[in-house]
């Protein structure tokens, strides 16, 4: 039964995860599209400009999946997961057995 109430909660455990992940990928796009920007200064300030929205386009991805996507995925998952109700259940049925 602890294995079936442990394996209930991978789901949940996995999408918290990626969630916590995301504001820090949008990070490493923001600092690698810095970088890119870098090399073309000097260049067209279109061009310059471009590589800037694209490096804030990555940033603005990461927090907004996190947030507004896989967060509340995994908090919906976490209430209609039912994983204690089951556990509590089998107990139930194992103790009717163990008793009859």
């Amino acid at each position: 039964m602890g294995v079936h109430h442990q394996g209930a909660t991978v789901p949940i455990t996995a999408w918290s995860t990626m969630a916590d992940s995301l504001p820090g990928l949008g990070i490493v796009a923001a600092v690698l599209g810095v970088v890119i920007t870098m090399g073309a200064l000097g260049g067209p300030p279109e061009e310059i400009g471009h590589k800037v929205a694209s490096a804030l386009v990555g940033t603005f991805l990461g927090i907004l999946l996190c947030y507004g996507l896989v967060d509340p995925v995994a908090a919906n998952i976490a209430k209609t997961k039912t994983a204690d109700d089951e556990h509590a259940f089998f107990t139930c049925c194992a103790w009717s057995c163990w008793l009859s």
